[in-house]
């Protein structure tokens, strides 16, 4: 269990329709079948990215925070929620990022958003449990959002 002995499938408190969220994101993505599975970093940022002096990628760096097995769409989901998770203009890039994941990876938007929502219904509390920091004011606005209807971004 992430964040203590919770159940991340359990409802949010104080987040409205969180139990909601929980029950599309149980049972729309445990039941993809012919689904890749790799490596996933799980905290895709920029200060995770090694970059050579062309400005070209060469190494990923911190693996472990959320870093498991899974569909390369949950790492598209999660990278384009988190690449500017507090800025000024996070939503923005979330929707921009999120187009352009869907158009060149050829992930399906509608499940990148359900991802994004299992991310915050799994993490929302691994900073501190009693709701004053800033990832869960971000988890809790991504669900207050309706994250699981696609409307996250």
């Amino acid at each position: 269990m992430l964040g203590g002995t919770r159940s991340p499938w359990t409802a949010v408190t104080g987040v409205s329709g969180s139990a909601r969220n929980a029950a599309a994101v149980r049972s729309t993505t445990g039941a993809r079948p012919d689904t890749p599975v790799t490596a996933v970093h799980g905290d895709l940022v920029p200060p995770n990215i090694h970059v050579d002096s062309a400005g070209r990628p060469v190494a990923v760096l911190d693996f472990g925070f959320f870093t498991t097995a899974g569909d390369p769409a949950f790492e598209a989901a999660v990278t384009a929620a988190v690449w500017d998770m507090y800025g000024p203009h996070a939503e923005h890039h979330t929707a921009e990022l999120t187009g352009l994941f869907a158009a060149v990876l050829g992930h399906d938007a509608e499940v990148m958003a359900l991802y994004r929502t299992a991310y915050a219904l799994c993490t929302y509390d691994l900073f501190g449990t009693d709701g004053t920091d800033g990832h869960f004011r971000w988890c809790a606005a991504l669900l207050n959002r309706g994250a699981a209807s696609g409307r996250d971004a």
